[in-house]
């Protein structure tokens, strides 16, 4: 299901992330640019420290994005209307399995995009004032150059800025996802609990 995809989506996705501290300081472009060498000195470190099962890597990638990374707002967009008939205990179930799913297929993919040259053009002179802006990454690979548009929302009471979409070379990850439960949805005939259950079998391997 959303694993099938993650490989293809996600090599590049979420090479950004704050700590919570100074997240409301400062704008969305600058919490984009301030997280790339706080990337790059995770998976260095996790090179160096041989960890076979990427445990420690998975830890400190969510722990660096679970502050930035609004994934309850995901993953109600991504349920649909099955939100509004789930228990907070299966929204809480869902929300959990794909977060680590997310982190999972991140931790393993990220380390060829790492020394990849990067660039974060400014944002739009209209973006000023708004509080939902898209936050656009340019990477340099050897297979080319990929586009990413971060869709980063400001909470009003907060001032903080978390990341709640993203759309890679004009795919947008969060309709894709949202397409894959819709039609698991359909399949279960509406049991909620089958198609987390479907979700949670996928999960991606650990690095």
């Amino acid at each position: 299901m959303g694993s099938r995809i993650l490989g293809a989506l996600l090599g590049a996705f979420l090479l950004f992330a704050a700590s919570a501290q100074g997240a409301a300081e400062v704008g969305p472009r600058e919490v984009v640019v301030g997280v790339v060498d706080s990337l790059k000195a995770a998976v260095n470190k996790h090179d160096a420290e041989k960890d076979p099962e990427a445990v420690k890597l998975l830890a400190e990638m969510r722990g660096i994005l679970e502050p930035v990374v609004d994934f309850g707002f995901i993953a109600r967009v991504v349920m649909g209307p099955a939100a509004k008939k789930a228990t907070p205990e299966q929204m809480a179930k869902f929300e959990s399995i794909f977060r680590d799913s997310l982190v999972s297929t991140y931790a393993k993919g990220m380390t060829g995009y790492v020394q990849a040259e990067m660039a974060i053009p400014p944002l739009a002179p209209e973006a000023a004032g708004q509080n939902r802006v898209a936050v656009r990454q340019e990477v340099t690979t050897s297979s080319g150059v990929q586009v990413i548009d971060y869709t980063m929302a400001k909470n009003r009471t907060t001032g903080e800025w978390k990341l709640i979409n993203v759309v890679l070379n004009g795919i947008n990850l969060g309709k894709t996802f949202r397409s894959q439960f819709a039609q698991a949805y359909k399949q279960h005939k509406g049991n909620v609990d089958l198609v987390i259950a479907e979700w949670a079998k996928e999960l991606p391997a650990k690095p």
